[in-house]
C-alpha cells in the first residue's frame, strides 16, 4: 500500500514496472533507500532503520544489471 496506486511523495505510485522504474532510472530509489541528505528516505515512517545492507546491496545490483524486469 505504500507505493500503490494512490501514493504520493518521493517514492509514489510504483504499483507497476513502468512507474518503479521511472524512479530507478532518475536515481531516486537508491537515494532513498541509502537515506541521502535532502530526499525522502525509504523506508518510512521518518526514523525507521535503513534496509540491511544486504537488501541494499541486492537491489542496487538489480539496478545495475538494468533493473530487468523479471
Amino acid at each position: 500500500s505504500c507505493h500503490g496506486e494512490e501514493a504520493v511523495g518521493a517514492l509514489g505510485s510504483m504499483h507497476d514496472y513502468e512507474n518503479a522504474k521511472m524512479y530507478v532510472d532518475n536515481n531516486e530509489v537508491v537515494k532513498a533507500i541509502i537515506h541521502e541528505d535532502g530526499v525522502e528516505a525509504m523506508p518510512r515512517p521518518v526514523g525507521t532503520n535503513k534496509l540491511s545492507q544486504c537488501n541494499i546491496d541486492k537491489i542496487t545490483a538489480w539496478i545495475a544489471d538494468g533493473a530487468p524486469e523479471e
